[in-house]
């Protein structure tokens, strides 16, 4: 795949089962950042191995959480960040269209990841989960109002658009 300008975020803890996958999925990306959070399997020796920069996140209890954390304090080489949690994959379509959206933003700060849930290897279909948004996936560490906060809920600081693919 063609340079994509999207650095990856992978926030850990204990994940050995599910970051293999997960890191296939986007080795597509230029850069991959796997924060954890003192895992005591596996986890940091499957991240090295597969190249991607594994760094130690220390909660204190009363300061920015992992993915905000690491929006505000990792050495990101470019300007879009994909955050991306180890039980998840970005199929091959949704990451071409990622690299597409990127390249030409317009004035989205931010985009909306759709998701499709699957249980025992099946794609539920039908449900109030079934193709519902996520917060932010891909923004930049900062927009012109200061830094991008990644919360739980869909509210954001920033223009968004959504890309199709799950």
């Amino acid at each position: 795949m063609n340079p994509t300008g999207v650095s990856v975020l992978i926030p850990v803890k204990n994940e050995e089962a599910n970051l293999p996958d997960c890191l296939k999925s986007v080795r597509w990306a230029e850069e991959i950042f796997v924060v954890d959070s003192q895992s005591t399997d596996g986890t940091t020796r499957i991240a090295e191995a597969a190249g991607a920069v594994v760094v130690q996140f220390h909660y204190q209890g009363d300061g920015p959480k992992k993915k905000n954390w690491s929006l505000a304090n990792l050495p990101f080489s470019h300007d879009w960040i994909l955050i991306v949690d180890a039980d998840e994959r970005i199929t091959s379509e949704l990451a071409r269209e990622i690299a597409a959206v990127v390249r030409e933003p317009g004035d989205r700060l931010g985009f909306y990841l759709n998701r499709r849930l699957f249980f025992m290897g099946r794609w539920i279909r039908r449900g109030s989960w079934t193709w519902s948004p996520r917060p932010p996936r891909a923004c930049p560490p900062r927009t012109p109002w200061g830094w991008c906060t990644v919360t739980s809920s869909p509210a954001t600081c920033c223009w968004t658009g959504a890309v199709a693919w799950p």
